[in-house]
């Protein structure tokens, strides 16, 4: 359980520094300089990409095959959409910005997990 929560707290600071960076990278993409409300669209994404997320993947998934995977841009896009509407102090504008942001933010929960699973003592797959 505590793995769980562990696991939960990584996956939501790894959102808020992928919402921070791609709010400052792409002006469409907005927080209101809040660091709460950063917080809670972090958390708002978390739950969205656990719950929602992968309900959306399964039956996206002839899209997916029939792009090669490239599918994932537009559901990424639409999960801060998601986000968007359901918390007013997160704004995402224009089609680009969201597909940019999910990219940012994806490559940022990517390279944050695997700094927090090494140095939690996971390296799956890893032989070093």
């Amino acid at each position: 359980m505590l793995r769980q929560f562990y696991q939960l707290l990584v996956r939501v600071g790894a959102n808020a520094c992928g919402i921070y960076l791609a709010a400052h990278v792409i002006s469409k993409i907005s927080y209101q300089d809040s660091f709460f409300a950063l917080l809670i669209a972090a958390l708002i994404l978390s739950i969205i990409n656990a719950v929602i997320r992968p309900l959306v993947v399964i039956l996206s998934l002839p899209a997916y095959i029939l792009t090669l995977g490239l599918f994932s841009l537009v559901v990424n896009a639409m999960m801060l959409y998601l986000v968007d509407f359901l918390y007013g102090p997160f704004k995402v504008s224009g089609l680009l910005a969201p597909i940019l942001a999910g990219v940012i933010i994806g490559l940022v929960n990517y390279i944050l997990t695997r700094v927090f699973d090494y140095t939690n003592g996971n390296t799956k797959g890893s032989h070093v």
